[in-house]
């Protein structure tokens, strides 16, 4: 290990990111459980690991639309593709 950085997602801290010195990658320590997907996964830098923890931080923290009891609208009907009638392509 060469250095190690918190990692927070707006204000919350989540885990930590391990610069290895051998190898020059970052691997995550996960301490939220929104973020226990990651937990030991290796990428390129500092950024990269914050980067990603952001996106499965926020993603995990969006409820179903249906579970938080909200109304979902169907969705639309399939298109229809094909030749207009003739008077329309005038």
């Amino acid at each position: 290990m060469l250095e190690s950085s918190v990692v927070e997602v707006d204000g919350v801290f989540v885990g930590a990111a391990i610069l290895h010195a051998r190898t020059m990658r970052c691997s995550f320590f996960a301490t939220h459980e929104r973020v226990r997907a990651l937990h030991g996964c290796t990428m390129p830098d500092l950024d990269a690991v914050r980067r990603r923890a952001a996106e499965q931080f926020r993603a995990a923290g969006r409820p179903h639309p249906q579970a938080a009891g909200l109304q979902t609208m169907p969705p639309p009907p399939p298109a229809r593709f094909g030749r207009l009638p003739a008077q329309a392509c005038r």
